[in-house]
């Protein structure tokens, strides 16, 4: 079964309506109609390894409808990068609000699409959700340690990453400004 953690060593199984779901948008365009998928029997079944894009968004829809209701198909439709960012704009929200559980909840979603996501996927969460987070001051430092501890490790990876480019970008000579 595909389990979440909350990095505490907490573990829940994914709602049967979310997983049967996720599973029946992420698999109907493979297997044919969804109606086989979502049943009692597919419930207890394990999911596949990966989550693919009508997966994330099946999960985005059910989990966060307004982030979902954000997408606007005529622009971000089936542009996986554009709707991931609805997503983070939803999370940003949710700091910038102060609503510790729903940006737990944001992590958790990411964190999961990190875990069982495919390729693509997990690409996306790198650098349309991750790479955008910033929390630089006390307004928003609060949220990152509600990360999990892989995706506040992802969150450092690709942060650790953008500064190397920086650096390298940098003419000879210049000198880096800010904090280090």
């Amino acid at each position: 079964m595909v389990r979440w953690s909350d990095g505490a060593g907490m573990a829940a199984r994914v709602g049967a309506a979310w997983r049967g779901a996720i599973m029946a948008l992420d698999c109907e365009t493979r297997s044919g109609p969804v109606a086989t998928l979502v049943n009692e029997d597919w419930l207890d079944r394990p999911m596949p390894d990966r989550v693919g894009h009508a997966g994330f968004i099946a999960a985005l829809r059910l989990r966060f409808p307004t982030a979902a209701a954000e997408i606007d198909p005529d622009i971000e439709g089936g542009l996986l990068h554009l709707e991931m960012a609805a997503f983070t704009h939803h999370a940003e929200g949710c700091i910038r609000d102060g609503d510790a559980t729903m940006v737990r909840e944001c992590f958790l979603l990411a964190d999961w699409l990190l875990q069982h996501g495919d390729d693509a996927v997990v690409n996306a969460v790198h650098v349309s959700f991750l790479e955008h987070l910033l929390f630089e001051d006390r307004k928003t430092a609060w949220a990152k340690s509600l990360m999990t501890p892989s995706l506040a490790r992802a969150w450092e990876a690709i942060h650790d990453y953008m500064r190397q480019i920086g650096e390298a970008r940098r003419p000879p000579g210049v000198r880096r400004q800010g904090p280090s």
